[in-house]
């Protein structure tokens, strides 16, 4: 972080919900929030919708630290509510089934920088997040009931009877401990010795809003119609096939079996056999030469099946490229697993970066033009090939499959027209199916929705039962 006679900076970490509140008071967490917020760093906080990652859906916030506040925002903390600031995506990855577009970007930002009122924004002072832990103390009694002190004449605590109360910053301690202990326990005193100070910030309570649950009739009704959606989606899923009236020949192969007779055959490595084209491992890249920005390194985690996994942050060196003679991977190029879960599964390089460079466990497939990368990369996410991969893989607790091996598997080649039509028609069916699987997530919340308001009508007597 640059100085502030140097200009300041501002910075944005993506957080979890954790570092919102975990740790208490003098905990190692509540004192890194403390020196944050004491120290004037924190602008604000926002909070952005859930289902944004691949692997997770969990919320995450992004936490703007700077040293360089305006006078108006000094002292200052904004939090942001950008939780439905997002458009749902028509084709779920993983968790990640939403997004955020353009238009909610500039809502959010909106948002973090507006002085005019919203409901989704508050300012808070830094000491709105602070307080006080306190110990309460009361004394131990003899077994006539008479209270024990020490040779100062000071009173003794009994432990079993120790407790704790929280005080907030703004609030003076003393005046509390009189209202809210005192008045209750009068003989219980603080032991200042034991005060700390701690800091949260409870994001979720200050935009909490209570909704009352809806009739448990409109609910079924709206079950109802979902479930007239998802059958006809279903029924359009099933509805077209492709040609049954081909003339079938034997592949050769048993978990291929028959294809049309003007297909073939071909061996993996077979794919990538021109001047242009490649099929080579990735590169063994060791710990301590990744670096936080550069070309991007990508390893098996990276790699979803036919889907590429935003995960990982690792960069290498233009001059650790050089010197490690690493192969550029570059976006479009077909990347293969050589792990299992599952095993051969394979992906697109999106065109998030220029260059990459991926880990050794894994194949690059850059295939001859007369092959068509959506067709392949659908052929190896089949469950079939990947069957075929696992019986000859090697291994026994981690398996795996050499690129040799894996560039013997013989996959089905029709001609590049056909191959083009497959990959647009499994593209349509798999939205279709995507589409009735988000409707069946939708039936299910409704499902939870309609059980929370039986329980809620019987219970307060709108049902007789």
């Amino acid at each position: 972080m640059n100085a502030p006679k140097d200009g300041g900076s501002r910075i944005g970490i993506v957080f979890n919900a954790s570092p919102l509140f975990t740790g208490d008071a003098g905990s190692g967490e509540s004192e890194i929030r403390r020196w944050i917020i004491e120290h004037d760093l924190l602008e604000s906080i926002v909070a952005l919708p859930d289902q944004l990652f691949y692997n997770t859906g969990i919320s995450t916030y992004i936490w703007v630290i700077t040293n360089r506040k305006t006078d108006r925002r000094k002292g200052k903390i904004r939090l942001v509510n950008g939780v439905s600031y997002f458009e749902k995506m028509r084709k779920s990855l993983g968790n990640k089934r939403n997004l955020i577009s353009a238009s909610n970007r500039k809502e959010i930002v909106r948002l973090y920088s507006t002085m005019e009122p919203d409901e989704n924004y508050i300012d808070f002072d830094n000491e709105d997040f602070g307080y006080r832990k306190i110990t309460v103390e009361r004394p131990a009694y003899d077994k006539n009931g008479v209270v024990i002190t020490d040779k100062k004449g000071n009173r003794k605590a009994d432990t079993s009877l120790r407790d704790t109360e929280t005080v907030a910053m703004k609030e003076d301690i003393h005046t509390y401990f009189a209202r809210e202990v005192l008045s209750r326990v009068p003989d219980a005193w603080i032991d200042e010795d034991r005060t700390k100070v701690g800091y949260e910030i409870p994001f979720t309570r200050y935009f909490y809003k209570f909704t009352l649950l809806r009739d448990s009739s409109k609910i079924i009704a709206e079950i109802k119609a979902l479930e007239e959606r998802i059958a006809k989606s279903l029924a359009e899923v099933l509805a077209e096939r492709l040609d049954k009236t081909a003339k079938m020949k034997d592949s050769g192969i048993e978990w291929i079996g028959e294809v049309p007779s003007e297909w073939g055959v071909l061996p993996v490595k077979r794919l990538a056999s021109d001047k242009t084209s490649l099929f080579l491992d990735g590169d063994w890249i060791e710990s301590d030469v990744i670096e936080e920005n550069g070309i991007r390194y990508l390893t098996t985690g990276n790699i979803g099946s036919g889907f590429f996994k935003e995960q990982g942050g690792g960069y290498i060196s233009e001059e650790t490229f050089i010197k490690l003679k690493c192969l550029e991977i570059l976006p479009d190029d077909l990347v293969i697993s050589r792990l299992n879960e599952p095993l051969g599964r394979a992906c697109l390089i999106p065109y998030t970066y220029d260059r990459y460079v991926i880990a050794v466990d894994n194949v690059v497939l850059r295939p001859n033009k007369e092959y068509h990368k959506k067709y392949i990369l659908y052929c190896m996410n089949a469950k079939r090939y990947s069957e075929a991969a696992l019986l000859v893989a090697r291994g026994a607790t981690m398996q795996r499959i050499s690129r040799t091996i894996l560039g013997n598997l013989p996959l089905p080649i029709p001609p590049f027209d056909t191959q083009k039509h497959i990959s647009n028609y499994l593209d349509q069916k798999t939205d279709q199916l995507d589409s009735l699987i988000f409707n069946i997530n939708e039936q299910i919340e409704k499902l939870k929705e309609y059980r929370q308001a039986i329980i809620s009508e019987v219970i307060t007597g709108k049902v007789t039962v």
